[in-house]
Formats: structure tokens, C-alpha cells, sequence
């Protein structure tokens, strides 16, 4: 695991994870589905960003306070 700097880059990992085509087409395509996300989905991203992120960040307390 490893933190992300924001949460665009978890949704664009996440696009990534199920696009299929041209590399050189992949940034327009992920506009256009970051765009059409709907609410419920877009709450449901958000919630996984989030676990992930206190995941990673409660991983990095524990080796910093078990030294």
C-alpha cells in the first residue's frame, strides 16, 4: 500500500484498473468518466479513498512508534 497525493489520483488509478484502449486516449477517457460518475458512486470512491488513506497512514504510525 502507499499513499496517493489526492484524491483525482485514486480515480485515476481506479479508471485505470478497468479502462481498455490507447494509452493515448486514457486521459480524455478519464475526464469523461470522472464526469459521468454518478453521486452514489462517487461517495462510494470517495469512502474507499479515504480507508485506503487512514490505512496507509495508521500503517506509518505504527513502524514510527514501534522503533
Amino acid at each position: 500500500m502507499y499513499k496517493l497525493n489526492n484524491f483525482e489520483d485514486f480515480l485515476q488509478e481506479k479508471h485505470a484498473d478497468q479502462y481498455i484502449g490507447l494509452d493515448d486516449d486514457m486521459p480524455d477517457d478519464c475526464g469523461d468518466w470522472i464526469a459521468n460518475l454518478d453521486p452514489e458512486e462517487f461517495i462510494d470512491y470517495a469512502d474507499q479513498y479515504h480507508v485506503r488513506q487512514l490505512g496507509w497512514y495508521q500503517k506509518e504510525a505504527t513502524k514510527h512508534f514501534n522503533k
